[in-house]
């Protein structure tokens, strides 16, 4: 019996570990997304370079939605999380899944936002993980595409060949990545000190 106790809390630790990476991955999208913009204005043109950081940047966003959802796991086993839970993971999940087209950020992001935003209510409720941290798991992702509708539909900086506001999207993309980053480790962290 003594020894699933502390098995448990060694995966729970685990769970946090996973949480703490995700978090990271999240600062590396965005930092690539910064490096691409950065890449495309020398270039002047989006071609092999900026393709490259955009394959990069979709393995980074798959990986750190696999961690997202394993630290959601470590989560739900820690704080008992039943039906929100199930959903919120579910929902995570199709959201990696269609993080494979990363460039539609609101699609992947949108359906990680939502389950996400399910999964942290409860917990924001219960008040057993730290409060900011939950509450930035919760609506970062779904925080970042608002800001970027706004900025897109304020018309922030120049149009590109696509008819885009690319700033709005880079400005949406990296707030999105970066406060659900914040959420990811501070939970991760709290969860390895279980």
């Amino acid at each position: 019996m003594v020894t699933k106790i502390k098995e448990s809390h060694s995966d729970v630790r685990r769970f946090g570990t996973a949480g703490v990476g995700a978090g990271l991955l999240w600062i590396a999208v965005a930092a690539l997304t910064i490096a691409a913009r950065i890449s495309e204005n020398q270039s002047g043109a989006f071609d092999g370079t900026e393709e490259a950081i955009w394959g990069v940047m979709t393995v980074a966003i798959i990986t750190a939605g696999l961690l997202t959802l394993t630290e959601m796991v470590g989560i739900r086993h820690e704080l008992g999380l039943e039906k929100a839970g199930v959903v919120g993971i579910g929902l995570v999940g199709l959201g990696t899944a269609a993080g494979l087209v990363a460039w539609a950020f609101p699609l992947w992001g949108g359906l990680m936002g939502i389950g996400m935003l399910i999964f942290s209510l409860p917990m924001i409720r219960q008040g057993n993980a730290p409060r900011s941290a939950a509450v930035a798991f919760g609506f970062g992702m779904l925080g970042g595409i608002a800001l970027f509708i706004l900025l897109d539909a304020i018309k922030l900086g120049p149009v590109d060949s696509y008819g885009d506001y690319p700033v709005a999207i880079e400005i949406g993309f990296v707030t999105m990545a970066l406060v659900s980053a914040y959420g990811t480790i501070l939970i991760g962290r709290w969860l390895t000190t279980r």
